[in-house]
């Protein structure tokens, strides 16, 4: 329904975008990759990649470094491919990490681009990690400080995954970009057929482009709830299970899709009271209802919420911790030396004498080291 340009930034970016375009999401036309190198490019996939500078081969997760080659490229006269690429947009999603270099520092620069220079509606889809590392802690705080607000953001959350995968990182890191696909692919509206209780694509397009924090819920309709209890049960279990930060109840639009048979609407509470209570009372209600045959499923876009302050706030705070280790730790490194120097203060560590060589005494010394090793 919507004429989707995708925009993968950095490594992360990239692989997400990759995942999409294979998945038959978006079409060839609407892929971009956009990275400091290619050496985290596929071969196959290096053709849609923008590397910004000739100069910088890798940012290694330094946001200012991104920043500023995004900013040179974006600047430069008759080498800028982006302006090409959304021309014909509806809307342009970027995604991104926000703990690495390339897509944190990068991205920022790209959406106040996007919606300044090339006027189009931006929505932008971020991977937070799994909130170990310092530095990508320190990157993920900076981006949001640096984020644009005129912007719809969705956040997919790395760390969420990994109850039900233990330590498999990797493993983590597919479902995430599994994730992001599903929720791509809701945001377009290629999963909605023409229906009489139906959303059209003016109210998709009012849904997606509604700045703020956006949520965007899949869940199938398994077991098939007998009546309105256990349908509002499932929705508790979506909006429990959600793999996106937490935020307020605040959302300005929701639209829900259902797709289901006939004889399973008795069982569907069109109030959608559980949605309600979990996003808030909406300026506008957008339903509809479909049945492709295909298992039931519902999806939810919740549009306008606060960004998830309290998340973020956490994430800080996490970052400081970090700080103040690596602090410690070098305070105790000083401490102990300069604790161990005083105990003996003749203690020399073998270091060579900085007195002055004389002339004569260089020769004498260069004269024994070579008679030695003539020896």
């Amino acid at each position: 329904m919507l004429k989707i340009k995708l925009i993968g930034v950095g490594a992360a970016g990239n692989k997400a975008a990759i995942a999409a375009f294979e998945a038959g999401v978006i079409a060839e036309d609407e892929l971009l990759l956009i990275n400091s190198n290619l050496g985290d490019v596929p071969e196959a996939y290096k053709q849609y990649c923008i590397v910004l500078s000739d100069k910088v081969k890798g940012t290694g997760k330094e946001r200012d470094i991104a920043r500023k080659i995004a900013i040179e490229y974006l600047d430069s006269i008759g080498n800028n491919k982006v302006d090409a690429f959304v021309e014909d947009a509806d809307l342009v999603c970027v995604v991104n990490s926000t703990e690495g270099g390339t897509g944190s520092g990068s991205s920022s620069v790209l959406y106040k681009y996007l919606l300044n220079v090339s006027n189009k509606n931006v929505m932008g889809f971020v991977f937070t990690g799994f909130e170990e590392d310092g530095r990508g802690l320190k990157n993920t705080v900076e981006y949001f400080k640096d984020l644009d607000e005129k912007i719809a953001l969705q956040i997919i959350s790395n760390r969420k995954f990994l109850p039900l995968l233990g330590k498999n990182k990797l493993r983590a890191e597919k479902m995430a970009n599994e994730e992001f696909v599903r929720r791509l692919a809701i945001v377009s509206g290629r999963e909605m057929l023409e229906s009489a209780q139906n959303i059209d694509r003016t109210d998709l397009l009012k849904i997606v482009t509604t700045p703020g924090y956006l949520l965007a819920e899949y869940m199938e309709l398994d077991p098939q709830p007998q009546n309105m209890s256990q349908f509002n049960r499932l929705l508790e279990d979506m909006v429990a299970e959600s793999k996106s930060l937490p935020t307020n109840a605040t959302a300005k639009r929701i639209g829900v899709i259902i797709d289901c048979p006939e004889d399973l609407e008795r069982a569907i509470d069109f109030s959608f009271s559980t949605l309600v209570n979990a996003y808030g009372t909406p300026y506008e209600l957008f339903t509809h209802v479909q049945n492709t045959g295909d298992a039931p499923g519902i999806c939810v876009l919740a549009a306008g919420m606060d960004m998830p302050l309290g998340e973020v706030q956490t994430i800080y705070r996490n970052f400081q911790k970090q700080a103040e280790k690596v602090a410690e730790k070098n305070d105790s490194f000083a401490n102990a030396m300069e604790a161990l120097l005083a105990e003996d203060p003749g203690i020399g560590f073998n270091l060579p004498s900085k007195a002055k060589v004389t002339q004569e005494e260089l020769l004498e010394k260069k004269q024994s080291f070579f008679d030695k090793l003539s020896k």
